[in-house]
């Protein structure tokens, strides 16, 4: 099969065997949802070719409405329509394959009161006009000049890794193809 339609129904069959808890599998088919529309035959057709168009079928989505989604929202649409194509590779609809899933359940903790109030403080706290780099708390802040009175910040982990630069050279990516040329 390998199309759009045998990914719901993966999602269905995982779902019912408690592989994907209600939540993720509600979250997995709403990601399908959004981009299904903007499938052309070809693309409902084939996963690979789904995966090899996916920055411009999201790039599509967005130029059609920028006010209904944020890039951070883009990016976790993608992230999940490509974990559950991987998935569907893997684990198929082959009962064998499906039943030596064990997929790892993510529980989530709740923010205390208290730190979601720092987080809020730390957030509010106004740009340091004076520096262009500043180290707290182990965390590196870039800040680049995009045009006057624009700028973009970048808070980094002083220990970050290849990996981690790799996914912000990924978003950087992605935000390349949704920029609007220089005038």
């Amino acid at each position: 099969m390998n199309n759009l339609q045998s990914l719901f129904s993966f999602i269905d069959v995982a779902e019912k065997n408690r592989k994907y808890p209600i939540t993720t599998a509600n979250n997995l088919r709403g990601a399908l949802r959004k981009i299904e529309a903007e499938l052309n035959d070809e693309e409902k057709a084939s996963l690979d070719k789904l995966l090899e168009n996916i920055n411009q079928i999201f790039h599509t989505l967005y130029q059609k409405d920028p006010t209904s989604m944020t890039v951070s929202s883009i990016e976790t649409y993608k992230s999940r329509i490509k974990k559950v194509i991987a998935e569907y590779k893997k684990y198929g609809m082959n009962t064998t394959n499906m039943n030596s899933w064990n997929p790892t359940i993510a529980i989530r903790k709740k923010i205390e009161k208290k730190d979601s109030e720092n987080v809020l403080d730390k957030k509010d706290q106004p740009i340091d006009e004076e520096s262009d780099q500043s180290t707290t708390n182990n965390t590196t802040r870039f800040e680049l000049p995009l045009r006057e009175n624009v700028k973009a910040v970048i808070l980094l982990p002083g220990d970050v890794t290849k990996s981690e630069v790799g996914k912000i050279e990924a978003y950087i990516t992605f935000l390349k193809t949704i920029a609007k040329d220089d005038k």
